[in-house]
């Protein structure tokens, strides 16, 4: 491994709506400091049911772990994820979607620890909400 350990490998969902607010999630909390960023459909959901996508999204956290010195690794889920519409994991409403995307993340936290021992994994759940506040900050520092 050249230079110094990359600060956390970042798994968030592909969903572009999300992508500034995971830009910004990143730069705010890591600033300049290296940082893997793995997008892949629902996040941390194909870790947890053993999608095909898992694959790729195993390798590249090896990678970050063995090659980078990874010792973090953050799970952005997201509000109103269509991976998990597609396989048949429905909301009544808002609060049960973040209780959904919280019990997938629970779960992937531990198949990563388990995998990755000594790696601290956390899990934020971004809301609409957050993208939209994001974008007025954005515009405000371009302003």
């Amino acid at each position: 491994m050249a230079g110094a350990p990359y600060a956390a490998a970042v798994i968030a969902c592909m969903d572009g709506r999300f992508r500034e607010a995971v830009d910004y999630f990143v730069d705010e909390t890591f600033g300049t400091k290296n940082v893997d960023v793995l997008f892949v459909p629902g996040a941390s959901l194909p870790l947890v049911i053993g999608e095909r996508a898992a694959a790729n999204l195993w390798d590249g956290l090896q990678l970050a772990y063995d090659k980078h010195a990874v010792r973090r690794v953050i799970i952005l889920e997201h509000e109103d994820c269509g991976k998990y519409a597609a396989q048949g994991i429905k909301a009544r409403n808002a609060a049960e979607d973040r209780a959904n995307h919280q019990s997938v993340a629970r779960k992937a936290e531990a198949l990563l620890r388990e995998r990755f021992p000594g790696v601290v994994v956390e899990a934020s759940y971004l809301t609409l909400a957050f993208v939209a506040e994001v974008g007025r900050k954005r515009a405000r520092r371009s302003a």
